[in-house]
């Protein structure tokens, strides 16, 4: 579902900060600097677990998302 709305509102997130709360595993907070031209995306989550996992198995590698834009907390 969500990623339909990324797919078809790209122009909203156009040079604007997303925030994602509660990230999961961060498939959100990948898709969105993937697709959209989103000045920056910030993916937390209060469980240092989850963080630690997406860190682990390095998926902003994995998935080719543009680096430059994201930001894990």
């Amino acid at each position: 579902m969500s990623l339909h709305i990324f797919l078809s509102n790209k122009d909203i997130f156009r040079s604007k900060r997303i925030i994602e709360l509660g990230s999961g595993y961060g498939l959100a907070g990948f898709v969105i600097p993937a697709v959209t031209e989103a000045s920056e995306v910030v993916i937390s989550d209060g469980n240092p677990h989850v963080v630690d996992c997406i860190l682990f198995q390095n998926n902003t590698e994995a998935n080719c998302v543009n680096l430059e834009h994201l930001v894990l907390q």
